[in-house]
């Protein structure tokens, strides 16, 4: 059963390579596309549907004031967990 799958996804080289007149057998490819072509066909179909639409000056800080927020948020929580961690593990450390 293993055998025929193999064969089943392996498909000969094409006309005029080297292994053609040997009949080596290649992996067949499984997408269409590679992968730098999709993300140059999405990537230019986003620019085309987005070219009118601007960053406007009042959504460019509102970026920048939840970015500066959220950081702030993440900084105070981690100094936060370490301060209540540092005792423990010195408790911890201590009766080692």
């Amino acid at each position: 059963m293993r055998i025929v799958a193999d064969v089943s996804c392996m498909r000969l080289c094409q006309a005029g390579s080297a292994g053609a007149a040997k009949g080596k057998l290649q992996p067949a490819r499984r997408w269409g596309a590679s992968y730098w072509t999709q993300i140059h066909i999405l990537f230019a179909r986003a620019v085309k549907t987005r070219r009118f639409e601007s960053l406007s000056s009042q959504d460019f800080a509102q970026f920048v004031i939840v970015g500066v927020l959220s950081g702030g948020l993440l900084y105070l929580a981690s100094l936060i967990c370490m301060h209540l961690l540092l005792p423990s593990f010195h408790c911890l450390f201590s009766l080692l």
